[in-house]
C-alpha cells in the first residue's frame, strides 16, 4: 500500500504512482499524458470549427 500522507507537491505524488523519472513505467505514462493531451488539442479545434459556414459558402451583402 502506497503513503500518501508525505505527498507535498504534483511531482511527488507522479513519482510515488509512476516511478522516477526516466523509469520504464514513468516513461509510459507521460507518452499518454502526452497523447491525451494531443487529442484533446484536437477535439477541441473540430468543435470550434463546427457550426461555422465555409468562406465558400457565405453569400455576398
Amino acid at each position: 500500500m502506497k503513503d500518501y500522507n508525505n505527498i507535498k507537491t504534483f511531482d511527488e505524488l507522479i513519482e510515488l504512482e509512476h516511478g522516477k523519472i526516466g523509469t520504464e513505467n514513468q516513461n509510459k505514462y507521460e507518452e499518454g499524458a502526452q497523447m491525451f493531451i494531443v487529442s484533446e488539442m484536437l477535439k477541441t479545434g473540430r468543435i470550434s470549427c463546427v457550426g461555422f459556414p465555409r468562406a465558400t459558402n457565405i453569400a455576398p451583402h
